[in-house]
C-alpha cells in the first residue's frame, strides 16, 4: 500500500497536519470509488474530476522518484482484517502514462 490509512494518536487532538492531510487524500481516493460506482465506462471514468485529483495526487507522490520513466495506480478496496488481493478487490486500474507528462 503506498498510502496506507493514517493511525491516530492522542497528541493528534491538538495538531496534527500530517494526519489531516493524510485524511483528505483518503478521503479523495474514496470520493473517486464512489465515482466510479456510477460510470458506465473506463472512458468516462477517466474524465471525473475526482479521477484528475487523484491522478495529480499520485504523480506528486512518485514525482521524487528518479529515473521514472511511467507511472501507473490501481486503487483496491481496503477490508479490515483482510489481505488485500489486488486482483480480486482491484476497483480501478489507471493507464500507464509517461513520466514526461508531469507537470510541477
Amino acid at each position: 500500500m503506498f498510502m496506507p490509512r493514517a493511525t491516530r494518536k492522542l497528541a493528534h487532538l491538538l495538531h496534527n497536519p500530517q494526519v489531516n492531510l493524510a485524511l483528505t487524500e483518503q478521503t479523495l481516493v474514496e470520493l473517486l470509488a464512489n465515482d466510479l460506482a456510477s460510470c458506465e465506462d473506463d472512458a468516462a471514468a477517466l474524465r471525473l474530476v475526482s479521477y484528475q485529483m487523484v491522478d495529480r495526487l499520485v504523480r506528486l507522490k512518485v514525482g521524487a522518484v528518479s529515473g521514472l520513466t511511467a507511472y501507473q495506480f490501481r486503487i483496491c478496496l481496503e477490508r479490515p482484517g483482510a489481505h488485500i488481493d489486488p486482483e480480486a478487490d482491484m476497483i480501478l486500474l489507471s493507464p500507464a502514462l509517461p513520466a514526461t507528462e508531469w507537470e510541477r
